[in-house]
């Protein structure tokens, strides 16, 4: 009698007890092997973000120097010039990638559990908030991110909303109108604390995706992962917060 054909689910015996389907137990290593790249891929692309954020964070944190360091510091940008039009096209690249990986490692745990979720992140990462709410803050930042490059990197530096006090401050007079408004504030620090979430997260998957880690250390990681993550969410809020408190209660 011939035997009945195996089933095609990936990895799954056939109706025959003791029966392997080999082809499909190949296909379900290598979707395993797929996914785990894929999440290296994704995680080094959004690394690129990460050194993106802190070369930021340092850059507004100079807002606090006043007007001509904070200017200074923008002009400098500006000279860079091609230097400047390469770093921003490699950081252009690495947010479509990271998002598009990310996206597709999504649907693809969803639409092909409980084996298809990836392999990492099923074998050993702590599902933490940044990592649950990954997707979300994912698409808040990447909604934040396109209005905060119209608002300040495109605005006019010398016009109407670089005016503070009857005197044009430049870049300076621009973030500190827009940032004089409670509700452009209070949506900015939502925005920048999805950033700290999606920031704890990010350095989390590295380290288990790369396994540079031991498991009986990934606790203590994971801890510092979420602790940076809210270091530089409240060093992004602090911006708002203070011109806030300079343009309302100090004015």
């Amino acid at each position: 009698m011939t035997p009945p054909r195996p089933s095609h689910f990936s990895g799954a015996c056939s109706t025959r007890p003791g029966y392997m389907n080999m082809t499909d137990t190949h296909s379900w290593k290598n979707l395993l092997t797929t996914t785990v790249v894929m999440e290296l891929a994704a995680t080094l692309s959004g690394l690129v973000m990460v050194l993106f954020i802190f070369g930021h964070l340092g850059g507004n944190l100079l807002l606090f120097a006043g007007p001509e360091t904070f200017n200074a510091y923008a002009a400098h940008l500006q000279a860079l010039g091609p230097l400047l039009s390469f770093i921003r096209l490699v950081i252009l690249s690495s947010l479509v990638a990271h998002v598009t990986l990310t996206v597709w490692l999504k649907l693809l745990s969803l639409g092909a559990a409980p084996l298809g979720r990836y392999a990492v992140t099923a074998r050993r990462a702590h599902r933490g908030l940044g990592t649950r709410t990954m997707i979300y803050t994912g698409l808040l930042i990447l909604c934040f991110a396109a209005l905060h490059v119209y608002d300040f990197t495109f605005a006019n530096k010398t016009g109407v909303r670089s005016m503070v006090h009857g005197e044009s401050l430049g870049l300076y007079g621009v973030v500190f109108n827009s940032f004089a408004d409670p509700v452009h504030s209070g949506l900015y620090m939502l925005a920048m604390w999805a950033v700290g979430l999606h920031f704890s997260h990010l350095l989390a998957s590295l380290w288990v995706t790369l396994g540079i880690l031991a498991d009986r250390v990934t606790t203590g990681a994971d801890f510092t992962a979420r602790a940076l993550g809210a270091l530089v969410a409240l060093g992004f809020m602090s911006i708002p917060l203070y011109v806030l408190l300079k343009a309302h209660l100090l004015s």
